[in-house]
């Protein structure tokens, strides 16, 4: 009798050791996946917030910067998204291409194709797509009196595609390199609707002539 009741006494110890071991290994996996699923949050807010903000220092950077270039002038300003190393290599803000001539009106186009960072990452990069179309003739004092505007058109400005590397630096991005990769790319057509494939009105009958008793 007394065997059987240490026998009893044994299997009910064992049933409630593993009730415990399988509560205590639900609670850990509960808690991992509760972890995971927090730190997934984490990173994929950190993510949005880190391509939103390239996005925007992007589009007004580059903007800045066409406008310095159209105007022939130093903007002070653009240090607030570019490095100094990257304004120093930047031929095109020296170059002073546009220096004899006024720009009456410009149409500044970038579009943004890629941005690739990482929650963790101090560096970023954006591929985009920079198009500007002007209007503006050369300044009088630079013609002489055999010399029209004609004989000066605008130039043209060089239609482009770029990698622009980000730093981060002080919780702030920064553009250190304007990184080339395709110079005048073919514009994709606009997708307008084939008129052969368009189907046509069905024409409405004409309806009979009807006659009036006389």
């Amino acid at each position: 009798m007394a065997t059987k009741l240490s026998l009893k006494n044994e299997l009910s110890r064992l049933k409630k050791l593993r009730f415990a071991r399988r509560s205590v290994m639900y609670v850990m996996r509960t808690l991992l996946f509760v972890t995971l699923g927090a730190i997934l949050c984490i990173g994929a807010f950190m993510a949005a917030e880190r391509t939103s903000n390239l996005y925007i220092l992007v589009t007004e950077g580059m903007a800045m910067r066409a406008k310095c270039i159209l105007e022939a002038e130093t903007n002070t300003d653009l240090q607030e998204y570019f490095t100094l190393t990257a304004l120093e290599q930047d031929g095109d803000l020296s170059a002073g291409t546009y220096a004899n001539y006024t720009i009456n009106s410009y149409d500044y186009d970038l579009t943004v194709e890629k941005i690739s960072v990482y929650p963790w990452s101090v560096t970023a990069t954006v591929t985009v797509l920079e198009d500007v179309s002007l209007k503006g003739s050369i300044n009088a004092d630079q013609l002489s009196e055999e010399e029209s505007a004609a004989d000066y058109p605008l130039p043209k400005w060089t239609r482009m595609r770029y990698n622009i590397h980000f730093i981060n630096s002080n919780s702030r991005w920064y553009i250190t390199q304007l990184e080339v990769l395709d110079v005048n790319p073919p514009e994709e057509p606009l997708n307008t609707p084939d008129p052969n494939l368009t189907p046509r009105p069905m024409a409405t009958p004409t309806p009979a002539a009807t006659e009036l008793p006389a």
